[in-house]
């Protein structure tokens, strides 16, 4: 695989040679348990995070023990600063809108393709939700 090979799905034989390559790479040989972050299976096999689950489950079958596959799981508390990116959009993750939408009223909550009205104060930017 290349690095422009990256999908979600592969066919049986690359999986298997994909299976092979994981135990080769991660395999413990001193029979102590190892944890693998999926993210570092990920770069190392050159493939979508999507597929290492996949990957991991064939090389169990093909004899891997002693390796954990743990992947890091979003702390919903912990999130980005919202940001212009290239095309201009104003970008706040969803981690900052589960937070938001805690403390928020059912009927206020925030959800995909909603709309606001926006006011510019100085340096401040307040954002209304749009009920329009």
């Amino acid at each position: 695989m290349n690095s422009t090979d990256m999908t979600r799905t592969v066919s049986k034989k690359t999986l298997n040679n994909l299976a092979n390559l994981f135990i080769h790479k991660f395999q413990s040989n001193n029979g102590t348990k190892r944890k693998v972050d999926a993210k570092v299976v990920s770069k190392e096999l050159n493939v979508t995070t999507a597929l290492v689950d996949k990957i991991y489950i064939e090389a169990i079958r093909k004899g891997l023990v002693d390796v954990i596959l743990i992947s890091a799981k979003p702390d919903i508390d912990k999130h980005g600063q919202p940001y212009i990116n290239s095309k201009g959009s104003l970008v706040i993750d969803k981690a900052t809108i589960a937070s938001l939408n805690r403390k928020l009223r059912a009927n206020d909550k925030l959800s995909e393709n909603d709309k606001f009205d926006i006011e510019v104060e100085g340096s401040l930017i307040i954002l209304r939700k749009s009920y329009s």
